[in-house]
């Protein structure tokens, strides 16, 4: 589906949504309106989203704030939908590619996981075998009452590839500052209707023991509701543990046991999610240097046999503090240097997303991989002076928050950054040719 009618789609949903509460929506015409402005489109998009997510009394949406959000799991075909509810609801979803049976669609149970108090609660739905690229519409309820319908596109493989980067997105002054986030990000989804997923780069919050911050940002990620966001935590979801993070956001479980670490392909490309924390001391501390020696064991033996099963043509690894940042202070990118970046050149890694630095860099590439720090919320950094750049640095920004849009194709892996206000900051590409696809295809080692 072009981005014009995806969001022409969007907006015709939208507006049945907002007609009233309970009526039966008219979407014969769903896919007429290809021509559509496509910023009216994705703005009545945004509304109703917002409305939705923030729990105003909008028609179509006169229900408790839920704070839905997908995520994918190892491969495109199964997604997990999450959402907040008390202790006793709602713990059901039903969902459907057709909206008229979605009153009789099987209604699925979730998973229940307490967070931060006794009123504060996660509900966790897996849904699988989805049709790839298919519209899919979803209602949340208590068993017998059920939300108005959402609705998202189920992750697809072929062709090109279109995700984006949004490191940092965690406030500076006050929780209000995530309202200028969420900004970003629907301005990023007007710019880039073919936007398939996003990757958020840790630190989405500032205390993880508060709810409040993280109410802040749940409430800001309307646009989650619709498109997977794929995260890693930062040093700010916890560095002794991260466990309310890991109740909030569910991910495919391939990765070392109990540990914020996993997997995912996606066309044409092998995402690896790091969790940078736990080289920390205080991660150490926690757990017992002997317990942890052990499961860092096992983090490289998982990390070396990912790379090493990855049949796809991008490698592309997210982890929260750089490998090369702007500095080495108050960072554990010595620890990751010395233990994961061996791993990572060997395996044959293409790119590492960070951030923790609150400034934009592109490195060149440093024996075979680009690195690239993002930040997209409020928190600015005041180590740059102009002048004092890492030699190793191609291009700097630190003017404000950006975002990243990443193509991949089979022999193409396009970057561009992109200011909050969506002008260009920055633009690379890296390239492979026959001779590689034809090497990965037959098995035979490469060398870059």
């Amino acid at each position: 589906m072009s981005g014009i009618k995806k969001i022409a789609c969007i907006f015709a949903i939208a507006a049945g949504i907002l007609a009233a509460a309970w009526v039966v929506y008219d979407f014969a015409d769903l896919f007429l309106h290809e021509q559509e402005d496509a910023e009216e489109a994705i703005m009545a998009a945004k509304d109703v989203a917002s409305s939705s997510q923030e729990g105003s009394p909008a028609a179509g949406f006169p229900e408790a704030n839920r704070q839905a959000v997908i995520s994918m799991g190892q491969n495109p075909g199964t997604v997990y939908v999450s959402w907040t509810g008390n202790a006793k609801e709602p713990e059901y979803l039903r969902y459907s590619d057709d909206p008229y049976s979605l009153p009789v669609a099987v209604q699925q149970k979730a998973e229940r996981k307490k967070l931060l108090s006794d009123g504060w609660y996660r509900y966790t739905v897996t849904l699988r075998n989805l049709e790839q690229g298919k519209l899919y519409y979803y209602e949340i309820g208590d068993g017998t009452s059920f939300d108005s319908p959402r609705f998202f596109y189920a992750p697809k493989e072929g062709g090109e590839d279109v995700f984006a980067y949004l490191g940092d997105p965690q406030f500076d002054n006050s929780v209000a500052d995530y309202h200028a986030w969420g900004d970003l990000v629907w301005n990023m989804y007007k710019n880039n209707a073919d936007l398939e997923f996003a990757i958020a780069g840790g630190d989405l919050v500032n205390v993880p023991t508060d709810e409040a911050h993280w109410k802040g940002f749940l409430d800001n990620c309307g646009l989650f509701s619709m498109i997977p966001l794929m995260t890693i935590p930062g040093n700010h979801e916890g560095v002794s543990s991260n466990n309310t993070y890991k109740k909030i956001f569910h991910h495919v479980g391939n990765g070392p046991a109990g540990e914020a670490f996993y997997y995912f392909d996606y066309g044409h490309c092998r995402f690896i999610m790091l969790d940078s924390s736990f080289l920390t001391g205080d991660r150490k501390k926690s757990m017992g240097e002997a317990a942890w020696k052990r499961r860092e064991a096992a983090v490289e033996r998982w990390l070396r046999q990912t790379l090493a099963q990855s049949d796809k043509t991008w490698n592309i690894v997210a982890v929260h503090h750089p490998v090369y940042g702007m500095h080495d202070v108050f960072t554990v990118s010595p620890q990751i240097r010395e233990s994961w970046l061996p791993i990572m050149e060997a395996g044959g890694v293409d790119l590492v997303l960070c951030g923790h630095q609150h400034v934009y860099m592109r490195t060149r590439k440093i024996d075979g991989i680009v690195h690239v720090m993002g930040v997209s919320g409020a928190k600015r950094s005041n180590y740059y002076k102009g002048f004092n750049a890492p030699n190793y640095s191609e291009s700097l920004y630190a003017a404000g928050a950006n975002y990243q849009i990443i193509r991949a194709t089979a022999d193409r892996l396009e970057l561009t950054s992109y200011s909050k206000n969506g002008h260009i900051i920055d633009a690379a590409h890296i390239e492979k040719g026959l001779a590689f696809r034809a090497k990965k295809k037959l098995g035979i080692p490469v060398e870059e």
